[in-house]
């Protein structure tokens, strides 16, 4: 029976809006009267007892269960959580929470802002870095959480080095091998790179270098030889023929070399589509580029002799091939016999056996160069009948 009822009130608790049911009524569930604040005709409170099935028509007319309230020694507004009353009403001096964290303060509550006091401090204290070296730098892996700075402490975190006072963001990096501005980097933009020199020739390698604060022994500030292992070998050398770049502009024995043409034939000239780069003349090889064709030793620049054979390559012209002849480099092809015979053949008188002369040369017309003509010798006494007859023979045209 007690149960049921306990749920009728329960269920009306929820229906009416009372989200908090009182302790004394769980406390006293095995009961069938339950502790209620009844206000009277002058609307004071006051604590009776009655049954547990009259608790809806109380609550319905403005009853209320009992109530816990906290003291707020410090009339902050704010009561003490460890220091309370169950009552209808709040006595003097308690309140309806009991937030407070300090009831003897009435500057601490939950109402109040946060302030750097030493209380406690979330949210409002600064970190400070100590600065052993006291050079306004703290140092970043030994922090304190404080209210003010001073004492050896600093607001920033920049030093890299608090044991130096001249080692700090605020320093001129100088060549020390030290990091004196803190920016990670050691002796950043002023060393000066030195280049190995190991022939002593005054000039360096450039693919083996180092940064340093001073010149160093075997070292120097150019890095422009190309052969660090011959002190003959750099940009101050003159360049000779040797097969080797002498003075390191990349070419080598450039202005120092003889033009050098193939001689296939020996004739002593050569050939101007066949040349190498030397320093000394060659077997097989000339300085000169006259030679015509290099595969005939009779084809040569100035050549005076006459050929009837060609001299082994063809031209093409007028729609045929011919055969060369010019032996000479002249460009031209130079028939040997140009002329044709001039005059007549006849009897100077009939009473002596004495026949007219002639201009000897070619019977009909010149022939080509290799061709065979007939060519007329001059006019002689034959007797009768004719008396005088041309005298002829057969010639082969030569050429150069």
């Amino acid at each position: 029976m007690t149960r049921r009822r306990l749920s009728i009130v329960a269920l009306f608790v929820a229906m009416v809006g009372i989200l908090v049911i009182p302790s004394t009524i769980v406390a006293q569930q095995g009961q069938e009267r339950v502790s209620i604040c009844h206000r009277d005709g002058r609307g004071q409170f006051h604590l009776i007892t009655i049954a547990v099935s009259a608790v809806p028509a109380h609550l319905a007319h403005g009853d209320h269960f009992p109530q816990p309230f906290y003291v707020d020694s410090d009339g902050d507004g704010f009561g003490n959580p460890a220091d309370t009353v169950t009552a209808c009403v709040a006595p003097d001096g308690y309140v309806t929470n009991g937030n407070d964290c300090d009831d003897s303060n009435a500057a601490i509550n939950p109402g109040q802002p946060e302030v750097c006091n030493g209380l406690v401090d979330e949210g409002v204290t600064i970190t400070l870095y100590r600065d052993a070296d006291g050079d306004g730098y703290g140092n970043p892996d030994v922090s304190i959480q404080a209210c003010t700075t001073g004492n050896g402490y600093v607001t920033n975190a920049d030093d890299c080095d608090d044991s130096n006072a001249a080692i700090n963001p605020g320093q001129p990096e100088v060549c020390n091998g030290l990091d004196d501005n803190c920016n990670g980097l050691v002796d950043e933009g002023v060393t000066i790179t030195l280049y190995r020199d190991a022939d002593n020739d005054g000039y360096g390698n450039p693919d083996a270098s180092i940064q340093a604060c001073t010149m160093e022994s075997g070292y120097v500030s150019n890095g422009d030889d190309c052969d660090d292992s011959n002190a003959a070998i750099n940009p101050g050398q003159p360049e000779v023929c040797n097969g080797l770049d002498d003075n390191c502009n990349g070419l080598v024995d450039e202005g120092v070399t003889i033009t050098l043409y193939r001689d296939a034939d020996n004739d002593g000239y050569g050939n101007p589509d066949a040349s190498i780069q030397a320093c000394t003349i060659e077997n097989g090889y000339v300085t000169n580029a006259d030679d015509c064709y290099d595969e005939n030793p009779w084809a040569f620049p100035g050549q005076t002799e006459w050929f009837t054979e060609g001299r082994g390559d063809w031209y093409w012209e007028g729609g045929d091939w011919y055969w060369s002849y010019d032996y000479d480099c002249s460009g031209l092809e130079e028939q040997q016999w140009t002329d044709l015979y001039g005059g007549s053949c006849y009897q100077l008188n009939w009473w002596s056996p004495t026949c007219s002369s002639i201009q000897p040369g070619w019977q009909d017309s010149i022939p080509e160069c290799g061709n065979v003509g007939v060519w007329v010798i001059g006019c002689y006494w034959v007797g009768y009948p004719d008396f005088c007859s041309l005298g002829i023979g057969y010639r082969q045209q030569a050429c150069h």
